[in-house]
Parts: structure tokens; C-alpha cells; sequence
């Protein structure tokens, strides 16, 4: 229960800590236009062919969860954040979805793909706003794991988790309606398998 306590806590603040900007950008230029959830695509997905919007992101979630496990194969998975859920059984799992959840997919698809992205897009286009969000996406979490994995690594996971950030835009702006409902979905379960991997000690 602490453990699920901790990570309950930590998820919200960091959700809270990462909204901050654009909910400030929204409330000064965009409050009287449209709603916030609306602004930052936290709305229902439009599709008009939902099995294969429903294949593609099973498809994804299943390449980032491969990768996510690969990734831990390069260094000792202690010294990452979901270290916490290592050898803690199923028991975790309340824990492992609130990290999950509230800590990484929830805050980093909001300010991603629902903040940068959509904020770019009418400046630069969706082909340019998705580069950039996406390489500032793979950089950040480049820079995460250098000191752990080394150069070389930490270059293929910048390629690898820009090029994931690049599908995820993608899939919400071209197949979701705008929504980031379907990157959210991905990063959630990607995150929480992985987590649940450590957890019954299968990595």
C-alpha cells in the first residue's frame, strides 16, 4: 500500500507539474474558444474505422513493450525509475498503473502530443511539428539513460523512442481525430507491462 501511496502521489504531482504550462498557455490565449480538455485532444477518438485504429494501436503497444524490454536487457534495471516495482509480485500492480498512468503516459502524451505537437502544427505544419516534438521527445529520454548505457545506446534510443514519439503523433492527428487518447493507450500499457516484467521478476 505505500508503494502504491507513493506512486498515486508522485503520478499526480507530476501530472500536475507538467500541465502547468499548457494549461497557463491555454487559459491566457485560448479559454474562450475551446475547452482545455478539447485544446490538448483529451477527447473522444473520431475515426471512422475503429478495428483498424484498434490493430494499429495493439500493434505499437506490442513494438514498445519489445523495446521496453530490450532496454532493460542494457543496464541494471535498479537504477531506473520503475526499480521500485523489481521482485514485488503481482501484488505491485496497483502501483505499476499508477506510475504508468499518472506518471509517465498521462503527462508526457498531454505535453508531447497534446501541447507541442498541436501548438506547432498550425506554425510548421503536421510533418515539421511532429519532428520536432518527437526528436525533443527521443532526446530527453536519450539524455535519461547516458550515464547508464553510454553513447552509442543512448543514440539508438534516441532514434528508436523519436521515431515511436513520430507513430504516436501520427496515429492521433491522422487516425484518432486529434485525439491522444490512442498514444496514451500505447505508452500506458508499454509502461505497465514492463513494470509488471520486473515486478514477477521475468526481466
Amino acid at each position: 500500500m505505500n508503494l502504491f501511496m507513493s506512486k498515486l502521489v508522485n503520478g499526480i504531482l507530476e501530472l500536475i507539474i507538467v500541465s502547468f504550462i499548457p494549461f497557463m498557455t491555454w487559459l491566457i490565449w485560448r479559454r474562450k474558444k475551446v475547452g482545455f480538455f478539447d485544446w490538448i485532444g483529451l477527447k473522444k477518438v473520431q475515426t471512422k474505422n475503429i478495428s483498424q485504429l484498434l490493430q494499429i494501436i495493439l500493434g505499437m503497444a506490442l513494438v514498445f513493450l519489445l523495446f521496453s524490454v530490450v532496454l532493460f536487457s542494457w543496464f541494471d534495471p535498479s537504477k531506473t525509475a520503475t526499480a521500485d516495482f523489481s521482485g514485488k509480485g503481482i501484488g505491485a500492480l496497483p502501483a505499476i498503473l499508477a506510475y504508468a498512468i499518472l506518471g509517465t503516459a498521462l503527462p508526457e502524451e498531454i505535453f508531447f502530443r497534446g501541447f507541442l505537437l498541436k501548438r506547432l502544427q498550425g506554425k510548421l505544419g503536421f510533418l515539421g511539428a511532429n519532428l520536432i516534438q518527437s526528436l525533443l521527445f527521443g532526446l530527453i529520454h536519450a539524455l535519461m539513460f547516458i550515464q547508464l548505457i553510454g553513447f552509442l545506446k543512448a543514440v539508438m534510443i534516441f532514434a528508436f523512442i523519436s521515431l515511436i514519439a513520430y507513430v504516436f503523433g501520427a496515429i492521433n492527428e491522422k487516425k484518432a481525430g486529434g485525439s491522444i487518447l490512442p498514444s496514451v493507450f500505447i505508452h500506458a500499457f508499454a509502461n505497465t507491462a514492463a513494470g509488471l516484467c520486473l515486478a514477477i521478476s521475468l526481466i
